[in-house]
């Protein structure tokens, strides 16, 4: 049976801007420490979402793990080397 087609979208998709160029194993390794702190984080959000990457960033600095405090000032480095990115309405 064939599937019906996919209805045609003519909304622009939202701006993708890549907000960090932080190791990809740097990244695995804050999600992993925030995960025994109890919070669930998005990688592929962290690289594109600056706000949700800042706040988690906030949160890891005022955890009571030495190693993910120290990660969290690592990253926020990273964020830092990358400029926010600038939109213009055409």
């Amino acid at each position: 049976m064939k599937r019906p087609p996919m209805p045609v979208r003519f909304e622009p998709a939202p701006p993708c801007v890549v907000v960090a160029t932080a190791p990809l194993v740097r990244l695995a390794r804050f999600k992993r420490l925030m995960a025994e702190d109890g919070w669930s984080v998005d990688l592929g959000r962290m690289c594109l979402d600056r706000r949700y990457a800042h706040d988690l960033l906030v949160m890891a600095h005022q955890s009571a793990s030495d190693a993910l405090r120290e990660l969290a000032v690592t990253l926020f480095a990273d964020y830092e080397t990358v400029p926010p990115p600038r939109f213009t309405l055409q």
